[in-house]
């Protein structure tokens, strides 16, 4: 049983006018209910409760001081607004049903108002128990973006902490030594244990931190110093030593950057600066926190109030101890907060530590004793899958940029078969011509900061943009808007969908929403809720729509759905259920027609499932798979990680043969209509459209900022990206180029 309650918190139509709603609950029900909050008046008083919050890390006795009386009535009205009547009694029901579950109830809260993120939420009071809500079950808030890592990390201890401190001349100084010294006592226990290894930056300027994060891995990167809000430009920063020790301003966008190049990203950043929590009433994004999240880190921990040197102490000592425990990041969080309570039972810092968390999981490490290895799974006899035999193809040496550097520990992994080699190509046949090389995109236009998903129509005229509220039509040949398709009935829609013939479109969510609407008119055609996420989408035909979800069982097992939907009718028809044991998917991919299934579990292993729900193919591959794409009539299957690289399979024979390999961090796949091109997209912004069977490269552009998702059109007229800052670039790759083909559509088969 899930033991989150999810609330939704929005506006509701009016300015100032708001309303909160359950999108899940242990107990069931979606109640919903206005959200009566003054809150301007919360945002005038925030300066003076941080103030207070600090000024009650002083040592005092007290029966309860006028400090928390004031922050305590602040803390009710909070509550009462995230808790109005219905939603209060499926609260107090889910709290009940998680108890006699033997688990704890989170409270998860997703924000769709700037206004309402800027509160101190984690000071919520439920008077009628008595008690902080952050204090008795773990809180947090989930930024709506795909989770990159639904299933925690295994690493074999220690878990490696970067650890920077910046205090540059200017600003109030930091006792750099004094600073270290103090995390390093709070992690000593672990630290000699061998659990945790505190790696401290000499310098903390950019360069020196950019050279240690491409000497990784790194697990954690833990910052000390300065931070800021700035209002003007609505966004956060941290503060380095700069040239000369003179301040160096890092935006949150920069500062995502930076630990993208650490290979693999690291998975926690816990920032102990002030403000890096505290986000603006215009964007949901800016706060320094919420925009690493958004960016890509798994979780961040950081501070919405100043904070005092022992509340800091205190804090990271708790945290760490439960992290360190095999504690997933919420509850570390809570055990920190209780740490603060212990140094001192007047101090009100509790509330001053803020957890985002990408997606919903909050595991981020599991920790084994040792590497070791088990038996080969047994593999039913009537899957054709690789056979043992020669050693893989040879990677494709990879540029310099693609190199990749020191790998994250492998998850604890069974024996698999070893991949084929490529089957050898015909010879005698005239050189390749060279690859289109596109050093920009045709057009680039912005679509707005929370663009999710992508698609493209199979003529490659029509882009579909995911949006926070539905979904944007644009030309592909302009870049102009053509129609913004907006609904009450969801949020959040990172899957998007055209049919075949473009006339409808479809978007789903995270959150299990799912809306369908008619391109021309602009009509809703449907509306619904799948009961879980929606992890991907396609039209059968005209007007039937497949749907695949995955769905939590367990901390360990999830069921895929794939479900059937009439968007006429709005009915959803046949379900195929497949549950995975302990090896839940980490990635899962439709064809383009929906007729085929391709699951990764944890170990790599890729198995592609027909209609019916029958195994049809069983692949291994050499390491963790973040990405897949499958083909129609399951000719091929691809797959792509940090790991992984690329490994592209044919299916067509009586095995599945691997038929390319290449190196470089692939996070992004896409097959055209036939299933003849793929189109790869790298953290590094480069892109590729190659030959799956050859792996011969077509088109290889370079994208100066990291896609966040790539759709290839069914005629192999044009590739979309999407950014990370919300722009999407238009490749046209139809424009021949004067001595070498650089039609891909001539050169398909």
């Amino acid at each position: 049983m899930s033991v989150d309650m999810c609330l939704e918190l929005r506006e509701a139509g009016l300015s100032g006018q708001y309303s909160v709603r359950v999108l899940s609950a242990p107990a069931g029900g979606r109640t919903q209910g206005s959200l009566d909050l003054d809150v301007e008046g919360i945002q005038e008083q925030l300066r003076d409760v941080e103030s207070t919050v600090l000024a009650s890390s002083v040592p005092t006795r007290r029966v309860l001081p006028r400090s928390e009386q004031i922050l305590r009535g602040m803390g009710s009205d909070l509550f009462a607004a995230a808790f109005p009547r219905d939603v209060y009694g499926t609260y107090r029901a889910s709290l009940a049903a998680a108890a006699d579950s033997g688990e704890r109830l989170r409270v998860v809260l997703s924000f769709a108002a700037p206004q309402l993120a800027a509160l101190p939420w984690e000071l919520m009071y439920d008077s009628g128990v008595g008690a902080y809500v952050c204090r008795s079950e773990p809180l947090l808030r989930t930024i709506p973006a795909e989770d990159y890592h639904p299933k925690p990390l295994r690493i074999t201890p220690p878990l490696r902490i970067l650890g920077i401190v910046a205090s540059p001349r200017g600003l109030p100084q930091l006792d750099v030594e004094a600073e270290k010294e103090h995390l390093s006592a709070a992690l000593a226990e672990h630290v000699e244990a061998a659990q945790i290894e505190l790696v401290w930056t000499e310098e903390a300027t950019w360069d020196e931190i950019h050279d240690l994060l491409l000497a990784g891995p790194w697990h954690v990167v833990h910052f000390i110093g300065h931070g800021d809000y700035d209002a003007s430009s609505e966004s956060g920063l941290v503060i380095f030593n700069g040239p000369g020790g003179r301040p160096h301003r890092v935006t949150a966008d920069q500062l995502v950057d930076l630990l993208s190049t650490a290979a693999p990203t690291p998975r926690l950043v816990f920032l102990n600066s002030c403000n890096s929590g505290r986000s603006g009433d215009e964007d949901l994004f800016s706060s320094t926190s919420a925009a690493l999240v958004r960016g890509g880190i798994s979780a961040v921990v950081a501070m919405q109030f100043s904070v005092s040197d022992d509340g800091a102490i205190a804090f990271s000592r708790g945290f760490y101890k439960a992290l360190a425990a095999g504690r997933a990041v919420d509850e570390a969080t809570r055990n920190g907060r209780i740490a603060i309570r212990g140094r001192s039972d007047t101090s009100l810092e509790w509330v001053t530590p803020v957890l985002c968390v990408r997606g919903g999981a909050t595991e981020l490490f599991t920790f084994a004793k040792r590497p070791r290895r088990t038996s080969r799974p047994a593999t039913a006899p009537d899957l054709p899958r690789i056979p043992p035999g020669p050693a893989p193809a040879p990677r494709e040496p990879a540029e310099e940029a693609h190199t990749a550097p020191a790998q994250e520990e492998q998850p604890e992994r069974q024996h698999a078969p070893e991949p084929a080699a490529a089957a050898p190509h015909p010879t005698g046949t005239p050189a390749p011509a060279p690859a289109l090389s596109l050093a920009a995109p045709s057009r680039v236009a912005r679509t707005g900061d929370d663009a999710d998903g992508l698609a493209i129509s199979a003529d490659g005229s029509l882009v579909a943009v995911g949006r926070r509220e539905g979904v944007t039509l644009l030309d592909a040949a302009s870049g102009a808007v053509v129609r913004e398709l907006r609904t009450e009935d969801g949020r959040d829609f990172s899957r998007v969908a055209l049919n075949p013939g473009g006339r409808l479109v479809a978007a789903g969510s995270w959150f299990g929403s799912l809306c369908v609407w008619d391109v021309r008119s602009g009509v809703q055609a449907m509306s619904a809720s799948t009961g879980s996420s929606v992890d991907a989408l396609a039209f059968s035909s005209g007007s039937r729509l497949v749907v695949a979800s995955r769905e939590c069982l367990s901390e360990d097992a999830r069921t895929t759905l794939v479900s059937t939907w009439n968007v006429e009718t709005a009915e959803r028809g046949r379900t195929a259920r497949r549950t995975r044991r302990s090896d839940a998917t980490d990635a899962v991919a439709l064809s383009a027609d929906g007729a085929w299934l391709a699951e990764a579990d944890h170990h790599g292993g890729i198995r592609v499932f027909d209609e019916a729900g029958r195994t049809v193919a069983l692949v291994q591959a050499p390491g963790q798979v973040r990405v897949l794409a499958v083909s129609r009539e399951a000719k091929r299957v691809a797959a792509g990680s940090e790991d992984v690289g690329l490994c592209v399979w044919s299916l067509a024979g009586p095995v599945p043969r691997l038929d390319v390999v290449r190196s470089g961090p692939v996070r992004h796949l896409a097959f055209n209509a036939g299933g003849t091109q793929l189109a790869t997209g790298c953290l590094d912004g480069r892109l590729l459209v190659l030959d799956p069977d050859s792996g011969r490269v077509h088109v290889d552009a370079t994208c100066h900022r990291r896609p966040f998702a790539l759709a290839l059109a069914g005629d192999c007229s044009r590739l979309v990206t999407l950014q990370d800052d919300g722009a999407f670039a238009v490749w046209d790759l139809t424009a021949a180029q004067p001595g070498r083909r650089g039609n891909l559509q001539e050169a398909l088969p």
